[in-house]
């Protein structure tokens, strides 16, 4: 329905190139306390943020309470250090974001009834009321007067053209390509000044916190809570937390972010040229596997980093069963407890796919996994004229031998004695994580060390025998532990931590202590710190 874009662009806006918010009015109710100063606390700068792709359909699906497939509808994130940004913005976005809205406002108006409660010829009250209603969980606070006038001049366009369906349509896209529904919005005060660190509003803790926890907008009681004030302390977002943590919401937040920090959302559009099914059905299984397993010791077990990487549970499909090497009913999922030659998410054949080539293993891929996003390890780059080639197989000759060239070439050894040492400790599982004791033909030699981690004595150095006993050497690590802390900060933040998040830092970490390490403890933790609380102020362009 093209004929919509010109009337609803009137009110919204063109993205393309948006630095800041317009089309809403004085922009709604945002708290009491929004855009005040506060001294003596520090955080890193942020920026505005636009919804992620799966933000995006998440939060559509909630407004609605169904189901939508909108990400592939949708361009590309941009990501900084593994995480997806809503930074970046293109007239892509723009003509992406009017065709996901004009599907989804089509498939909802199917049944007025249904979506507005008065019937199939609803009369302007009834749609007054819905707009209240839907604007203010779109938008994530109430509407403003000029909002709520605007959103309904939509309507009133689309009911004098068309019908009271094509009305309802034009309001609903409307509020969906409104830049308040597809940024994450923090408004500045008129008379802040680039520097000042503001405490958030109510609204914007609840939005942050839905965000963070559910990777969505929040629901009525959440906006209800806001409404109150009663954000404005840490025990009442601590009610709201601990309330959004036992919705199963809270699983597919986790989810998003453990898919981003050990990067499983590649997992999909691998090819293995050994099994060409896996780029359909068995992608998808070890994706699911792998999601049952953290779902259990997250949620179920309260666990953390020492039972990621220790435990034996295992979640086994049909379609796995031969890599796990187990008898499995075709079909089913199997929960076991233990499974021959597994341990923790290291083990997992969604992991060993993962940081695999087309065909067969890659112990430098896999030692750079757990480099850098367990260990949290700087590496650099190799250099950009390098030209890689890797030996052709030869009979008798493994993996590992193949890949030792690599640690007597000059320009490769600062890195490749750092990788290649843990990745060669993958060498029991080849491409696909099936385990093997042969690999073309020589006997596996699955010994690694992990060495000059810049880790504090006897943290996780030394040698080690295969991936359990890499496993057993990480599990109680405290840099394997802040590592992940530190992931999730940039996942929460999306930036780097800087200096002047020291103290976020260590407010997550004692979070995470005193839960014993839980995860959950560490997710509670990170929505009372200051980072989470506040914002720095960026340059304006209106200042000197």
């Amino acid at each position: 329905m093209r004929w919509m874009w010109c009337v609803v662009l009137g009110w919204s806006l063109s993205l393309a190139g948006c630095v800041g918010l317009v089309g809403g009015g004085d922009g709604g109710s945002t708290g009491p306390e929004n855009g005040r100063v506060v001294q003596g606390i520090a955080v890193g700068e942020g920026f505005l943020r636009r919804l992620t792709r799966a933000q995006y359909e998440h939060a559509v699906g909630d407004l609605f309470d169904r189901s939508f497939e909108l990400r592939a509808r949708l361009p590309g994130d941009d990501t900084t250090l593994g995480f997806d940004l809503g930074k970046n913005i293109s007239q892509a976005h723009v003509e992406a974001y009017f065709v996901a809205a004009e599907a989804v406002a089509a498939e909802v108006t199917e049944d007025l009834d249904a979506l507005l409660g008065c019937g199939a010829t609803p009369d302007r009250d009834c749609v007054g009321a819905f707009a209240d209603d839907f604007g203010r969980r779109a938008f994530r606070r109430p509407l403003s007067g000029d909002e709520r006038s605007r959103l309904l001049g939509l309507y009133d366009a689309g009911l004098g053209s068309y019908g009271a369906r094509e009305g309802v349509e034009m309001l609903i896209v409307g509020a969906l390509t409104s830049p308040h529904f597809l940024y994450i919005a923090e408004l500045d005060p008129t008379n802040a000044r680039a520097g000042d660190v503001l405490r958030l509003s109510s609204y914007e803790v609840a939005t942050r916190l839905a965000f963070l926890l559910w990777d969505s907008g929040p629901d009525n009681e959440l906006l209800d809570a806001a409404a109150n004030d009663e954000l404005a302390s840490d025990d009442g977002i601590l009610i709201q937390a601990n309330r959004m943590l036992e919705d199963d919401r809270s699983r597919r937040g986790f989810r998003a972010f453990y898919d981003q920090w050990l990067q499983l959302q590649n997992l999909a559009s691998l090819e293995k040229q050994d099994a060409p099914e896996f780029a359909g059905a068995m992608a998808a299984d070890m994706a699911s596997s792998f999601a049952a397993f953290i779902d259990e010791i997250v949620w179920e077990q309260n666990g953390g980093m020492h039972e990621l990487l220790s435990s034996k549970l295992a979640y086994v499909p049909s379609s796995l069963a031969t890599v796990y090497e187990v008898s499995v009913d075709d079909g089913a999922m199997m929960r076991m407890e233990s499974v021959p030659n597994r341990i923790g998410l290291l083990t997992q054949p969604a992991i060993l796919a993962l940081t695999s080539k087309s065909a067969g293993s890659d112990p430098i891929h896999r030692g750079k996994f757990v480099r850098e996003r367990v260990l949290c390890d700087v590496l650099t780059p190799p250099p950009p004229n390098l030209k890689i080639e890797f030996p052709e197989k030869t009979p008798g000759v493994s993996t590992r031998e193949r890949f030792a060239q690599h640690r007597s070439d000059p320009s490769c050894n600062g890195c490749h004695r750092l990788i290649d040492p843990v990745g060669f400790g993958f060498e029991n599982y080849d491409g696909l994580g099936n385990f093997r004791t042969v690999d073309n033909d020589a006997d596996v030699d699955a010994s690694g060390e992990v060495v000059d981690a810049d880790l504090t004595p006897d943290d996780a150095t030394g040698a080690f025998d295969g991936v359990e006993g890499l496993a057993n050497l990480l599990k109680d690590s405290a840099k394997v532990r802040d590592c992940m802390t530190t992931q999730y900060f940039r996942y929460a933040f999306a930036r780097g931590e800087g200096d002047a998040d020291e103290a976020t830092m260590k407010e997550l970490r004692s979070a995470r202590d005193a839960a014993d390490g839980s995860i959950t403890g560490m997710l509670a933790g990170v929505v009372t710190t200051d980072a989470f609380l506040h914002r720095k102020v960026g340059p304006r362009e209106d200042q000197p």
